[in-house]
């Protein structure tokens, strides 16, 4: 894989920065806050804040510039509680902690994953 923009929630908000590679190395801690509220008795609501920092690299290569790329942000989280899949929406805005004219300045990033 070559790109690991899908796979990295960090990347997402510097497009122009992508790291190419093999390799990566991500480090990202999350504050999860779950609630009791449900909305139309159907879907669970949940949130969190989170900090990504991450690299990526060819094998061989050894890391590039522009070194460790990160992100901070929250986010809310929905899951059906009717579903046996389990699947949760996750609805996150993000901000890059490096700035330059090729970063956005926020993300938004919708997402569907099996996990909190």
């Amino acid at each position: 894989p070559a790109a690991m923009r899908s796979a990295i929630r960090v990347f997402a908000a510097i497009p122009c920065a992508t790291p190419r590679g093999d390799r990566r190395a991500l480090v990202t801690i999350e504050q999860r806050f779950y609630t009791n509220w449900e909305l139309f008795r159907l879907l669970n609501v949940g949130g969190a804040i989170f900090v990504d920092v991450g690299r990526a690299w060819f094998a061989g290569a050894g890391p590039p510039d522009p070194g460790w790329l990160g992100d901070v942000g929250v986010g809310v989280r929905i899951g059906s509680n009717r579903s046996s899949e389990g699947t949760l929406v996750h609805f996150d805005v993000a901000m890059p902690l490096q700035r330059d004219g090729t970063i956005r300045g926020l993300q938004w990033l919708v997402t569907t994953k099996r996990s909190f």
